[in-house]
């Protein structure tokens, strides 16, 4: 019963040298990011003088937050 969850649950950030509990955190921000991100690029399409370099700062900020935790 416990492997299942070990691997389910605890290989992944483990591997990536995380706790379970240090990844979640990690992940709910970076998927904040993207939400937002996506959110600037979509209004973007339709009114292109707004968030003119959002995609591209965007872009640059998950890089080095997905970089700081290899």
């Amino acid at each position: 019963m416990w492997r299942p969850y070990q691997k389910v649950f605890l290989s992944h950030p483990r591997a990536v040298n995380m706790t379970y509990y240090s990844h979640l955190k990690h992940s709910l921000k970076l998927s904040a990011k993207f939400g937002r991100a996506s959110v600037q690029a979509f209004v973007h399409a339709f009114v292109p003088c707004m968030f003119e370099t959002s995609s591209t700062d965007a872009a640059k900020d998950l890089a080095e937050a997905v970089t700081r935790h290899q």
